[in-house]
């Protein structure tokens, strides 16, 4: 029987324009082995109580089988976190790091990529009346500036309950191999993003192991985040620790393939059409006026995602037609690793609420917009719905400020200011 997942573009760009995706399934292909080389029988002689302890045995390992069955355990290895510095000021490396942290910097190692640097910082909880957990900032872009959006809104929404962390690469985390000696693969790039993540939850000096886990991250950070739970065992089972996640404008890189078709060719998604993961007001905006979205990456786009996967060239021109396989393999949703399957249930203690621009303020929305964020990020969720994962909503927020401003927009849900139903939703869900 097929394994379905959703609408996307297959192989290389069809003749004609994709039809508009309306939460229509596609199937794939299950590969199956085809070996039939028989083993040779085993003949073993046990006493009665040896072959009920053997039984019992396997009935516990079938048992503790189930587990990564269930939640995909089975992930990439993650790499090393090394060369730890001396602390420092951090507003003597960068002015966005939060007032009165310390920063240190090292370096992440992960297979199959060059090493990076990293500089990171922490401070909190401030209040005096204990830690409710830790979260973690991850930037947009390429990551090479410490996460701001809203400038230092959410940081100061939350550091006086909890241990805020953020962070910037010394170059991009995206570009698994400048030096050329790998294959420039985001999917293996995105090991640095994910081992960090580990590192913060591991070091005592920054997190509890008691307490909650959370991240918190926009654009090409959310999709930082969303390879970390996919990919490398950040969510869900027994092994995963990411208690609650907040999405803005993205994951972006869900579907690279679909992001490198000419715009003529890319699938245009219908959101929250009838979906129930998306909030009430969402679904009822989207009924009222047919909420669309391409999945085509803009221009600026295109440059980054040519320059992260040199020397694979032409996204969004139909030059690239050969390399839609290849971007394809290093995507989120779609991507491949040899006996890795990503995972898209986390089970009921992982919470994950994605904001996507639905609309625009009068005037801000020119140039290379709308984007990519809202189509992108959606075909992640509709993973998570497709793998029955129930814990998670979507919000389609009004007013954005340019392509990717949720921050700046306004929540349908409550009217109010969206920038405050985000860090609401962080500081309950986070705990």
């Amino acid at each position: 029987m097929p394994n379905c997942a959703y609408n996307r573009c297959p192989g290389p760009p069809p003749g004609n324009i994709p039809s508009v995706v309306k939460g229509v399934l596609r199937c794939q292909h299950i590969h199956h082995s085809t070996s039939t080389t028989p083993h040779p029988p085993l003949h073993i002689h046990h006493s009665t109580s040896t072959i009920l302890f053997i039984t019992l045995l396997v009935i516990v390992a079938a048992t503790f089988a189930l587990v990564p069955h269930a939640y995909g355990l089975s992930s990439i290895p993650l790499g090393s976190v090394t060369g730890v510095s001396d602390p420092i000021t951090c507003s003597s490396v960068n002015s966005a790091f939060y007032e009165g942290m310390n920063c240190y910097g090292a370096t992440v190692s992960c297979p199959n990529t060059d090493d990076i640097g990293v500089t990171f910082g922490y401070i909190g909880p401030t209040g005096g009346g204990g830690s409710n957990g830790t979260i973690v900032f991850f930037a947009g872009s390429d990551g090479t500036s410490p996460y701001m959006d809203g400038g230092h809104y959410y940081a100061g929404a939350y550091v006086s309950s909890y241990t805020i962390v953020q962070f910037e690469w010394a170059s991009a985390w995206e570009k698994a191999s400048p030096s050329g000696t790998y294959p420039d693969s985001i999917l293996a790039a995105a090991c640095r993003p994910a081992t960090l993540l580990y590192y913060f939850n591991n070091n005592s000096a920054i997190h509890s192991s008691s307490k909650a886990m959370c991240a918190q991250g926009s654009s090409a950070g959310s999709a930082a985040i969303a390879y970390s739970m996919s990919w490398y065992g950040a969510a869900g089972g027994s092994s995963g620790y990411l208690k609650n996640v907040e999405l803005q404008s993205g994951p972006v890189l869900s579907e690279i393939d679909q992001g490198c078709y000419t715009k003529a060719l890319a699938p245009v998604l219908t959101l929250c059409n009838s979906t129930s993961f998306c909030t009430t007001a969402t679904q009822a905006e989207a009924a009222g006026g047919a909420w669309m979205d391409s999945a085509w990456y803009t221009a600026n786009d295109e440059t980054a995602i040519n320059g992260w996967t040199a020397p694979l060239t032409g996204c969004g021109t139909s030059s690239g037609a050969g390399n839609l396989s290849t971007w394809q393999g290093m995507s989120i949703v779609d991507g491949s690793y040899s006996s890795v399957t990503p995972v898209f249930s986390f089970g009921s203690g992982v919470y994950k609420h994605g904001w996507l621009c639905y609309g625009y303020q009068s005037g801000t929305c020119t140039t290379n917009c709308p984007n990519n964020s809202a189509a992108q990020g959606y075909y992640w969720y509709e993973a998570l719905n497709g793998a029955s994962d129930l814990n998670f909503k979507v919000t389609g927020t009004q007013l954005c400020d340019n392509a990717e401003g949720v921050s700046e927009g306004t929540d349908p849900d409550s009217t109010g200011s969206e920038e405050l139903a985000i860090a609401n939703d962080m500081k309950s869900f986070c705990q």
